[in-house]
């Protein structure tokens, strides 16, 4: 019989920083029904998202454009810094064609709230 050691593995890990309760509950209830494998993070501000990741390593993460601190832009330009393998969606109410063309490049994926179960999905097959 093999025995492997499993100590090492992880499950994959994706952050939610929204400034929204609501956004991060119907993301959260979502991923925690299709995705149980996946341990689910939250920030409510650009701040909380950098504390999050000094401390854990993370996969995947959604990011809102409009948040009272500094934009999601912002966020993503600090994390790019030193996080530059973590895929990127960021989601926004308001999708004008210089933000898309300023976030192109930048982020994995650029998707226009409401929050569905369709945006989830196209996040989570980053």
């Amino acid at each position: 019989m093999y025995r492997f050691d499993l100590s090492g593995m992880r499950s994959k890990r994706i952050l939610l920083v929204d400034d929204s309760v609501v956004a991060r509950l119907i993301m959260l209830r979502y991923l925690e029904s299709r995705y149980p494998d996946w341990e689910v993070l939250q920030a409510s501000s650009a701040k909380e998202a950098l504390d999050v990741l000094k401390k854990t390593d993370c996969d995947l993460m959604s990011v809102d454009y409009n948040m009272p601190d500094v934009t999601g832009m912002e966020l993503i330009e600090e994390i790019r810094k030193t996080n530059d393998h973590i895929k990127i969606a960021m989601l926004t109410a308001n999708i004008q064609n210089t933000l898309r063309e300023r976030v192109e490049g930048k982020v994995a994926l650029f998707l226009e709230k409401p929050i569905t179960c369709e945006v989830v999905e196209k996040i989570m097959k980053l």
